[in-house]
């Protein structure tokens, strides 16, 4: 069990996330912080010792299942180690909420 503790922000268009975890049963705090621009895109995480930038974008598919293809960023603050994933995964939610949601019958 994990106990989270945020305070969120909005600084002009960004959005500041400050918090941490707890764990109780290891007497442990982790602590994060997320700043999310709507300017150009993304999110900027400190996890740890690890500053990360990751940025999702949402493609139509068939029905209501939609791809979603995030790029991440990341670096080792210590060793200015840097590392870079891709991530595919399929998502049914509606995620064109306001747009055009594009729908395809296969016979």
């Amino acid at each position: 069990t994990m106990i989270k503790v945020r305070k969120r922000f909005n600084p002009l268009v960004t959005e500041l996330t400050i918090g941490g975890d707890y764990d109780p049963r290891n007497n442990l705090w982790t602590f994060r912080t997320d700043w999310v621009d709507t300017l150009v895109g993304g999110t900027l995480a400190l996890k740890g010792r690890v500053l990360e930038w990751s940025k999702a974008m949402y493609f139509p598919g068939i029905a209501d299942v939609a791809t979603r293809v995030r790029f991440i960023a990341m670096v080792d603050i210590p060793t200015l180690e840097p590392r870079t994933a891709v991530e595919v995964s399929l998502r049914r939610t509606p995620v064109y909420r306001d747009g055009l949601q594009l729908e395809r019958k296969i016979p």
